[in-house]
């Protein structure tokens, strides 16, 4: 009965009354011994969309198969994770700094991305975005953790989806900054040339054959040049 309590009816993960009250213990437990204590928050990208697409059952189907992903990506024995509400999740990784936790969250990430769940002739895709947040300060309130890491999953979310964004302000010390910044410089270019194409596009379908639209000309030299700035920043990302 007890465990019934702290666990989810859908995923068998635990609920929010676990969150609240376990995550507090870890936290004090985190700073009597001084080690380590990371959490990373995840929300699937566009999850109303499965539902509207594919039912809520399958909808369901696919928050109980995303978390048996997870669950095999962490430590069993010392790691777990809740579900926060909907298709948002909370979790913890006990002296996990915050380098490893960012290897953890990528490498669910690239898994989620690459898998297929299927479900009798449907085959649904989804991705997730992740907010990380690893403690430095070990007087932090529970409160304060969770909007910390719920700032950064909102980042992710901002910047595109499909990503990972940490705690800046100890970032650099693990060299992960460089990479995050690359990332949304690449995402807003992307979207930069999704626009201009779009516009293009639009000045194209306007005129009439023969004609000669002198602002097409200027669109298209701007998006020639964003393309190449693009370019240029992915060979950055692999230098």
């Amino acid at each position: 009965m007890n465990e019934r309590a702290v666990k989810d009816d859908l995923t068998g993960l635990y609920n929010r009354r676990y969150i609240n009250e376990r995550l507090p213990l870890d936290i004090k437990y985190s700073k009597i011994s001084e080690n380590p204590l990371s959490i990373i928050m995840v929300d699937i990208d566009f999850f109303k969309k499965i539902n509207d697409n594919y039912g809520h059952v399958n909808g369901d189907k696919v928050l109980m198969d995303f978390s048996n992903l997870v669950l095999k990506s962490i430590r069993s024995n010392i790691d777990w994770i809740g579900r926060y509400g909907g298709e948002e999740f909370i979790i913890v990784l006990k002296d996990t700094d915050l380098k490893n936790t960012y290897f953890v969250a990528e490498k669910i990430r690239k898994k989620l991305e690459n898998t297929t769940f299927k479900y009798d002739d449907i085959n649904i895709n989804i991705t997730a975005s992740f907010g990380i947040y690893s403690i430095s300060d070990y007087d932090i309130e529970f409160s304060d953790l969770l909007s910390k890491v719920d700032k950064n999953l909102y980042q992710a979310k901002a910047n595109g989806r499909n990503r990972t964004i940490i705690n800046q302000e100890n970032s650099n010390e693990v060299g992960i900054a460089n990479s995050n910044n690359k990332n949304m410089k690449l995402s807003k270019l992307n979207k930069q040339i999704s626009d201009m194409r779009e516009i293009l596009n639009e000045a194209c379908c306007t005129l009439d054959a023969g004609e000669i639209n002198p602002d097409r000309l200027i669109i298209s030299e701007c998006l020639d040049e964003l393309i190449v700035e693009y370019m240029k920043e992915i060979n950055k990302v692999y230098e």
